[in-house]
């Protein structure tokens, strides 16, 4: 005869457990010849009983942790034939969690002055029936929330008027939380807060100091150049100086051929600004070289 399974607890649905929960697989069987009864877990044999005395036969999990999760079926087998039971995959209860193992926590987005954007956070999962709260925090005030059963994903828009420096999602069930942050970097066209004078009368020998100072963001690129032309920083790596917003060029024993035209271009993807200077010599300084006293 082949084998029957007159009952089983194998349900062909998820079913939930706690940490440390206790749960028992029971089978009842019967057939002739007496059958072989397997036991699988995530399609692995888990273990065989081979002509077993008794029915029912059962499968116990104690202090049920993630380790545990997965699916268990029992397969019951004689000469005859076989029947398996349904698969029941066995889930703990967890706080929300992000579908990428290695998704990291946090992104950095670069926004235009007065430019609405759609935030999204990365694809989340949750293994609890239970309801999923979604908060948005903006600095330390609530934005908007949700609930949702089987939530995957979350967005929000923010009108440029509402945009702080650092927003927050926040999703939790009665089992845990995690957040994700981002922080917003406002882009800025560079703008000097300290300029090139426009003429600028020096001495022979003289040490000079060309300084300004500038911001935005992306952090601008500097170049100097002197008549027009780019100098190398390489070049004149002992005179260009370059310190979070103050940027400096070092003219060192001043002399003739230094007398010209010096300028800075400053530059990031929002725009490019300039200033300049005219370095000449005091008039002093051109009396001597003429002969005069």
């Amino acid at each position: 005869m082949p084998p029957t399974m007159n009952s089983s607890n194998f349900h062909a649905e998820k079913m939930y457990l706690h940490q440390g929960d206790s749960f028992s697989f029971i089978l009842h069987f019967n057939g002739v010849p007496w059958p072989n009864i397997t036991l699988f877990f995530n399609d692995e044999i888990l273990i065989s009983y081979s002509d077993p005395d008794l029915s029912p036969i059962s499968l116990s999990i104690n202090n049920f942790t993630i380790k545990n999760e997965g699916i268990y079926y029992a397969r019951v087998m004689n000469s005859m034939g076989f029947v398996e039971t349904n698969r029941t995959e066995l889930c703990l209860l967890q706080g929300p969690s992000f579908m990428s193992i290695n998704q990291q926590f946090n992104s950095v987005i670069s926004i235009k002055p007065n430019q609405t954007i759609n935030l999204i956070i990365p694809t989340i999962k949750t293994n609890s029936p239970d309801p999923v709260t979604v908060i948005w925090f903006l600095e330390n005030k609530i934005l908007k929330q949700s609930f949702d059963t089987n939530i995957l994903n979350s967005n929000l828009t923010i009108h440029s008027s509402l945009q702080k420096e650092h927003i927050t999602c926040l999703i939790e069930n009665k089992y845990g939380e995690i957040g994700y942050y981002f922080k917003l970097e406002f882009l800025q066209a560079p703008y000097f807060l300290l300029t090139l004078p426009k003429q600028l009368y020096v001495e022979l020998g003289e040490n000079i100091i060309l300084l300004i100072n500038v911001t935005g963001n992306p952090i601008p690129n500097v170049q100097w150049l002197y008549n027009n032309h780019i100098l190398d920083n390489r070049q004149y790596e002992y005179h260009i100086s370059h310190n979070y917003i103050l940027h400096s060029l070092i003219i060192t024993n001043f002399t003739l051929t230094d007398i010209g035209n010096y300028s800075v271009l400053v530059s990031n993807s929002e725009n490019t600004i300039a200033s300049e200077t005219q370095i000449l010599l005091k008039s002093s300084q051109i009396q001597k070289k003429i002969g005069f006293s």
